[in-house]
């Protein structure tokens, strides 16, 4: 997992490179959006004019410029966000973080790291501020319902699940644990579908790709976004043990035949594990992104 946040003392400057594929192979008859070959990621100092300046078919925001509901993007800058230069469609999508609580987003309470909610958990070690979440729990399905209603409202054409593989952090004590994060998600798809009416409405989750195994997993998500697929997990440039590289690359398959588009975000790759990543897609029906690891250049 590859997580931005916002700090209290100030925004720290993350943006991230995209990265086009001119001949890249699609998912086959993609369900959704099948024109997309390109995407960008940025979570922080977000730029409604370059973004609105890009070239990427799709672009993964958070749904405010600095974390909080004050600064949330009004639905004209999402508008004004989902059309290129040329004048062609852009698909704008919202982060939220579902398996983990973040305490600079509007939902948080200042009394709770001293008296947490039987619903949070522990805080993540490698993330101050974020604390895992039992995300069975209806309260705090109620809250994301909630920060849903605000991206649906403002426009934006989907939201982007993150932590989805939270799920691995309660099964060894929890054998339910990944069954009701795939009813978690379908509730999340229930919810925006009722407030869209017949629109589309993308549903994409980042990372916990083992859910694929799961049919009716497959048919909640259009999309699943995979970090650190062949290098990274050791948050270095290292390539992945080939077990762990197949069991992804076995689950991602399922997600090609069932028509999900499929990304996939790599981190401080050289050249010659760029080229490795290109013949990949090309040759898998993935959409890459290409970033450092810091998410702090282009």
């Amino acid at each position: 997992m590859i997580k931005i946040r916002f700090i209290a003392i100030g925004l720290t400057l993350v943006s991230v490179a995209w990265f086009i594929l001119p001949n890249v192979v699609m998912a086959r008859n993609s369900r959704f959006w099948p024109g997309v070959k390109s995407w960008a990621y940025q979570l922080e100092k977000i730029d409604v004019d370059k973004i609105a300046r890009s070239k990427a078919d799709l672009v993964v925001i958070d749904y405010s410029s600095d974390g909080s509901d004050t600064a949330a993007f009004t639905r004209s800058e999402v508008n004004a966000m989902k059309r290129k230069p040329d004048g062609s469609r852009r698909y704008v999508v919202a982060y939220m973080s579902v398996g983990e609580a973040e305490d600079y987003r509007f939902y948080w309470r200042d009394g709770w790291k001293n008296r947490k909610p039987d619903w949070l958990d522990r805080e993540n070690p490698d993330w101050e501020g974020n604390y895992k979440v039992r995300y069975w729990d209806v309260r705090w399905r109620r809250i994301i319902f909630s920060y849903l209603d605000k991206i649906v409202n403002a426009g934006f054409d989907g939201v982007y699940l993150d932590i989805i593989d939270a799920f691995e952090y309660y099964e060894d004590d929890r054998p339910s644990a990944a069954m009701e994060m795939i009813d978690f998600v379908r509730a999340i798809r229930k919810r925006a579908k009722q407030m869209k009416g017949n629109s589309d409405f993308a549903i994409i989750a980042q990372n916990g790709e083992r859910l694929l195994e799961y049919p009716e997993y497959v048919k909640t998500i259009d999309a699943i976004a995979k970090e650190d697929l062949f290098f990274g997990m050791d948050r270095d440039a290292s390539r992945n043990p080939a077990g762990e590289i197949l069991e992804a690359r076995n689950d991602l398959d399922i997600a090609v035949k069932n028509s999900l588009l499929v990304l996939v975000v790599e981190y401080g790759l050289d050249e010659k594990q760029r080229e490795e990543i290109i013949d990949h897609a090309k040759s898998k029906g993935y959409i890459p992104l290409v970033a450092v690891r810091e998410l702090d250049r282009l």
